[in-house]
């Protein structure tokens, strides 16, 4: 139980941090290449990290459709996710973001696992709770936006691939394969969409924006390694119960720099999704 704490509070700081950098990195380049090239590095450290290690994956013809599937459900998460803390509320988009354990929770109910009073309390409070935060996510002026629409996209994606990564993935490949697999999928299918839209990547023009750039990958990619860490742990419903509090990093970064001030409704909002998820995990237990 210690590890999944332990790396559970490192990726809730790693990617709570990470949606707040990925707001100015996405401002200043764009979203499209602060997903190529963030996703590019990580690819790379994750191939070196590989070779060093000498784990690659090894699985069935089904294991790697699974693979592929979670990888891709993340990966267009991710698309949503970045787009949403680019240009919408950050106050607004985490918080129902993180209501992908609600999905993650729906999935598993209905695939077997029996339903109790504290998962239906814990689904509850995480669907009140991004309710009570879109109630208040209407933008203030003419060409603001909220992000409600992609942060509500990130959560099913979110949901439907970490579902699909922890219940066949996971077991099949290992944490480390199955890390260097979804950085395999993201730095592919991001660059692709790249080149089949024509959009330029070439948009950083000074040491901030790179530097907003590479911290931003460092950042996902710790939070995301942090995640299979605690996962390996044995506290599945743990770690992933404190990673969640990554809520509370974005929004108290929000409000103290981007002076993001949610009324009544977001704060119990936020709470009543942190509370909702670490209840979800618990029950899945």
């Amino acid at each position: 139980m210690a590890i999944a704490v332990l790396f559970g509070l490192v990726a809730a700081l790693c990617y709570g941090t990470s949606n707040f950098v990925a707001r100015i990195s996405g401002k200043s380049g764009g979203v499209l290449p602060t997903l190529v090239w963030s996703q590019i590095l990580l690819f790379f450290a994750a191939t070196v990290v590989s070779f060093y290690f000498r784990s690659w994956p090894q699985g069935s013809h089904r294991e790697y459709m699974f693979a592929s599937a979670s990888a891709v459900a993340i990966v267009v998460g991710t698309g949503c996710l970045y787009r949403a803390v680019a240009t919408g509320r950050l106050t607004v988009v985490v918080p129902i973001m993180s209501a992908y354990g609600a999905v993650t929770g729906l999935l598993a109910m209905t695939t077997g696992e029996p339903p109790t009073s504290l998962t239906f309390a814990g689904l509850t409070l995480t669907v009140v709770g991004a309710i009570l935060s879109a109630v208040q996510s209407e933008p203030k002026g003419r060409g603001t936006s909220s992000g409600l629409s992609f942060a509500l996209g990130s959560a099913l994606l979110f949901g439907f691939g970490y579902w699909l990564q922890g219940t066949f993935v996971l077991p099949a490949f290992g944490p480390g394969p199955t890390i260097w697999l979804y950085y395999l999928h993201a730095a592919i299918l991001f660059t692709l969409t790249a080149i089949v839209i024509r959009r330029p990547l070439f948009t950083f023009d000074g040491s901030r924006q790179i530097g907003a750039l590479v911290l931003t990958a460092l950042l996902s990619g710790s939070g995301f390694v942090a995640t299979m860490l605690a996962l390996k742990g044995g506290d599945v419903a743990i770690g992933s119960a404190v990673s969640s509090t990554s809520t509370a990093v974005s929004a108290l970064l929000a409000f103290l720099w981007l002076k993001e001030r949610p009324g009544l409704a977001g704060w119990v909002g936020m709470m009543s999704v942190v509370v909702g998820v670490i209840i979800l995990q618990i029950a899945s237990a």
